[in-house]
């Protein structure tokens, strides 16, 4: 079973999200897609053999995604929002574009 695979952890209320997409918006940073906004309200980040979904002020050794975007520098931080990584990639939201998309952790995001 999928419950058995992954960690899940407590779900978040609307104004956490509120609280983080204001958060990214006053740093310029991209918002969060409406997908993964849904996804948080089941799921505040997940955490599986090394790979991770960000969640918001999550505990259990999961990275919280304000905190990843501030401390991971890239140039294209206003079109892009780290939402989660392996071993070898990160997964972001280009919301320029619309997409979601990986970086490879030795390139520059």
């Amino acid at each position: 079973k999928l419950q058995n695979i992954i960690k899940e952890t407590s779900t978040i209320t609307s104004t956490n999200i509120i609280f983080m997409q204001q958060f990214l918006k006053q740093h310029n940073y991209a918002l969060l897609p409406d997908e993964f906004v849904e996804f948080l309200h089941h799921f505040n980040g997940i955490s599986y053999n090394g790979s991770a979904i960000y969640g918001i002020y999550t505990s259990d050794n999961l990275q919280d995604i304000s905190n990843t975007n501030v401390s991971i520098i890239h140039p294209l931080h206003k079109d892009l929002v780290l939402l989660g990584h392996d071993d070898f990639d990160y997964l972001a939201y280009n919301q320029k574009h619309q997409i979601y998309q990986q970086f490879h952790h030795s390139h520059q995001v």
